[in-house]
């Protein structure tokens, strides 16, 4: 099974990741937040009455996750889905190997569980405990 959002994810993780960092840092510890200008109409501000439409900042509310997604063009609702088929995959695995009785194999989807990227490595064990529990 292809899985081409965790491919490209997975290639591009290292990069993600230090800009991922970096816009935390600069949150967190410079105060510093993204914004997007807004046209603001003068009537929307009792101030401005009777003036021109004008341009201000505003915070940008979209969340780090979201952003990254959209620079390095990763679709994170096919994303989320590729998660399921990986679940779905991984299952049916467990199943017929436990069916043949042949624990050999840790073998998911064509690859190795350890060749996953740590982020996707934790959602398939939360998972996988979630599923234990039904």
């Amino acid at each position: 099974m292809s899985y081409p959002e965790h491919e490209k994810l997975n290639k591009v993780k290292d990069t993600s990741q230090s800009i991922g960092e970096f816009l935390e840092w600069m949150k967190g510890t410079k105060h510093f937040w993204i914004c997007q200008v807004v046209d603001v109409e003068p009537e929307d501000d009792e101030d401005y009455a009777g003036q021109d439409r004008r341009e201000e900042f505003a915070p940008a509310y979209e969340g780090t996750e979201k952003l990254l997604a959209e620079y390095f063009n990763i679709d994170l609702k096919k994303l989320e889905a590729e998660k399921e088929q990986m679940l779905d995959d991984f299952r049916k695995r467990n199943e017929e190997d436990a069916k043949n009785k042949d624990h050999t194999s840790m073998l998911m989807f064509g690859m190795d569980y350890r060749e996953l990227p740590d982020a996707h490595k934790q959602q398939v064990r939360e998972r996988m405990e979630q599923e234990a529990k039904k």
